[in-house]
C-alpha cells in the first residue's frame, strides 16, 4: 500500500480516495476477506495514522493547512459510514489483527499495577485490554508478604506478564484521542522528523502514546511517508479534527438513552476520560497548552449537554453514600453499611450540605410525585435511592446530633462533644466546621445567617420538617387510593401496592416518624361492605404552623 503512486506524490485526495476503494474492494464488500490483502492492510495502517494525523514530533495532515477540498476529502475518509472506518470495525473481531502497547509508555501508577497483574485496578480503558505473556525470566515473589493486609495487589502469574492489547478499531480510536495531547497539534514550527516517536514531554506529563510501540514487527516504514510538505502549518482546532471528533461523539458516546455500539462499546469515552481527564499534569504554577484545554472542555460540555436530570438523585448517592462505592444499585437491599463505624463520619461532617439541603430538595419534589401509573416506576426508584442511602446504620442519629449543633445556640452543648467522639477530631475543629456548613447552608438556602434547622432528623425536635411530613402524607394518599380503588374494583391488589407500603413502612420508621399509625397490609377491603380494622390516620405537625402540640409530643414520648 505504502509504494502507492498516491502516497509517494503526497496527494492528499488521492491517497483518501485510495484508502477509501482498497477497504471497500478488499474488506467491506468482499464475501471473504483474503488475507494477504488484510494483512497488508493491518500492516500499513499505524504508517497512514502517523500521514494522516502526525505524531508527537512530526505532522500529518491535520496539522497542516490543507486547501478546503483536501480538508473535504480527508473528513470524507474519516466518517464512520466510509470504508476506512467499517474496515475497522469489520477487522475488530479477529484478535489476529491486534496492536501491543508498550509500557514504558504508560503513566506511572498504570505500569505498576499492571505490574503487579491487577488488571481490575486499571483504568477502564485499559482493564478489559490486558493479555498475559508468558516472561522470559521469573521475579521471586513473597508470596506470604503479597498476601498480607498491607498489599491489596497479587499477581496472576508467576511466569507471566500483562500488556495490553488494542485490536484495530480500539488502536485507531485512542491514536485519534491522543492528537490533542501532543505538542505538534500546537501552531508552531515543527522539525519533520521520522514518524517513529518515542515519550514525548509535554507540561511535565510523558504522553502515553509511543507510536513506534505498535507496529507489528514486520512492519517497515516507508521514508516517503515522511517527505517534507510545503504547505503552512495550522493548530489542530482550525483542522477538521473538531468536526470528526463531533461525529465520534454523537455515534460512540450516545448521551440520549440509547445503548453504545457493540464493536466500541465504552472504549471510546474511557479512552478520552483517561487522555483527558485523568492523564494530563500540570506542575505548579503551569497551564495546560491552549488546544488541549480546548478538547477539554469540548468532551465536557458534549456531556452535559444532554438531560441529566435523570442522574441527579444518581450523582447525589455516589457522594452523599459513598461507602457503597461499587456496590450494585438497586431499589430492594440487604447489606448492611456502617459508616459511622468506619470512619465516614468526618467525610459526612465535612458535606453538611448534601445531607440537609440537598435531601430537603429531594423531599420536596417527592412530596409532589403524582405515582400514576406511566411515573410510579421511575418514582419509587428515586424515592428508594434517598431511602437505600440515608438507612444506613447509625447515620440518621448522627445527622440528628449535627442538625442539633448547627443551632448556634447549642453548639456548645453535649452535641459537639458527641460528634468529637464520632470524627475523632478535636471539639474546636468540631465547632469551626459546624460553623462553615452553617453559613453555607444558609447561603445555600437564601437565607441570613444563621442557619435555622427545618427539624429533618432530630426524633425530639418539636417542629419537624413539613416536606418530610408532605412526603409521607402524599405515600398514604396514594395507598389509599390504590386500595380503595384499583385494589377493590379489580379484587386483587395493585402490582405498585406492595411497593408503596414498604416505602411508607420504611420512610416513616427512617425519619423516626412512628407515632403514625401504619397501614394494614394483611386485609382486603370488601367492595360490598364497608372496611373494617381500618384506623384513621392523623399527621401531626399539621395544625400548628409545623411545630408539635402538647399533646402530639406526649405521643411520641408514649412510643
Amino acid at each position: 500500500m505504502e509504494n502507492s503512486k498516491a502516497f509517494l506524490d503526497r496527494d492528499v485526495v488521492a491517497i483518501c480516495e485510495y484508502i477509501t476503494d482498497y477497504c471497500q474492494k478488499h474488506i467491506c464488500s468482499s464475501p471473504s476477506l483474503n488475507i494477504q490483502n488484510v494483512r497488508s492492510f493491518y500492516t500499513f495502517l499505524p504508517e497512514l495514522l502517523v500521514c494522516l494525523f502526525g505524531s508527537p514530533n512530526a505532522k500529518g495532515f491535520l496539522q497542516t493547512n490543507l486547501q478546503s477540498h483536501q480538508d473535504l476529502a480527508l473528513k470524507k475518509l474519516l466518517k464512520i459510514h466510509n470504508p476506512f472506518f467499517q474496515s475497522l470495525m469489520k477487522l475488530s473481531q479477529y484478535p489476529d489483527f491486534s496492536y501491543d502497547l508498550s509500557t514504558e509508555s504508560l503513566p506511572a501508577d498504570v505500569r505498576k499495577v499492571l505490574s503487579t497483574g491487577a488488571a481490575h485496578l486499571l483504568p477502564k480503558v485499559y482493564s478489559n485490554c490486558t493479555v498475559a505473556t508468558s516472561s522470559s525470566t521469573t521475579n521471586s515473589i513473597d508470596i506470604r508478604t503479597a498476601a498480607t493486609i498491607q498489599s491489596n495487589l497479587l499477581p496472576n502469574c508467576l511466569t507471566s506478564e500483562m500488556k495490553i492489547q488494542f485490536n484495530m478499531l480500539q488502536f485507531y480510536l485512542y491514536y485519534f484521542a491522543n492528537i490533542p495531547t501532543w505538542a505538534s497539534a500546537q501552531q508552531q514550527p515543527i522539525t519533520n522528523t521520522a514518524p517513529v516517536s518515542n515519550l514525548n514531554k509535554q507540561n511535565g506529563n510523558q504522553q502515553i502514546l509511543s507510536t513506534k510501540s505498535f507496529y507489528p514487527s514486520s512492519t517497515a516504514l516507508g521514508s516517503h511517508a515522511t517527505k517534507t510538505m510545503t504547505s503552512t502549518l495550522q493548530s489542530l482546532t482550525c483542522s477538521i479534527y473538531t468536526e470528526v471528533l463531533d461525529e465520534y461523539l454523537t455515534f460512540l458516546i450516545p448521551i440520549s438513552g440509547h445503548a453504545f455500539s457493540a464493536h466500541v462499546d465504552r472504549f471510546f469515552l474511557d479512552a478520552l476520560t483517561e487522555l483527558w481527564i485523568r492523564t494530563p499534569w500540570i506542575s505548579n504554577n503551569g497551564r495546560l497548552n491552549s488546544t488541549y484545554m480546548f478538547y477539554i472542555s469540548h468532551f465536557v460540555h458534549y456531556i452535559v449537554k444532554s438531560d441529566l436530570r435523570s442522574f441527579v438523585i444518581e450523582l447525589w448517592c455516589l457522594w452523599a453514600g459513598a461507602w457503597r462505592r461499587g456496590a450494585p444499585v438497586r431499589s430492594t437491599e440487604y447489606e448492611i453499611y456502617e459508616p459511622i463505624e468506619r470512619g465516614w463520619a468526618l467525610f459526612i461532617l465535612d458535606n453538611i450540605p448534601y445531607y440537609f439541603s440537598m435531601v430537603n430538595i429531594f423531599l420536596e419534589k417527592i412530596a409532589m410525585f403524582s405515582y400514576t401509573e406511566t411515573a410510579i416506576t421511575g418514582q419509587l426508584r428515586i424515592l428508594y435511592r434517598l431511602i437505600n442511602t440515608l438507612k444506613a446504620h447509625g447515620l440518621i442519629s448522627f445527622l440528628a446530633a449535627i442538625e442539633k449543633a448547627l443551632d448556634l445556640s447549642l453548639i456548645d452543648t453535649a452535641y459537639a462533644k458527641e460528634l468529637t467522639t464520632l470524627t475523632g477530631i478535636s471539639e474546636l475543629r468540631v465547632k469551626e466546621k459546624i460553623s462553615q456548613a452553617n453559613t453555607r447552608l444558609a447561603q445555600l438556602e437564601g437565607q441570613r445567617p444563621p442557619w435555622k434547622s427545618k427539624g429533618l432528623y432530630g426524633q425530639d425536635h418539636a417542629k419537624r420538617s413539613p416536606v418530610l411530613i408532605q412526603s409521607l402524607a402524599k405515600l398514604r394518599e396514594v395507598i389509599s387510593k390504590h386500595e380503595s380503588g384499583t385494589w377493590a374494583l379489580s379484587k386483587k391488589p395493585s402490582r405498585h401496592l406492595q411497593g408503596l407500603q414498604e416505602a411508607y413502612q420504611i420512610f416513616s420508621d427512617l425519619f423516626h416518624l412512628q407515632y403514625h399509625n401504619h397501614i394494614q397490609t394483611n386485609q382486603t377491603p370488601s367492595l360490598s361492605t364497608p372496611s373494617k380494622g381500618l384506623t384513621k390516620i392523623t399527621y401531626a405537625g399539621l395544625q400548628n404552623g409545623g411545630f408539635l402540640t402538647s399533646e402530639e409530643l406526649q405521643k411520641i414520648r408514649d412510643v
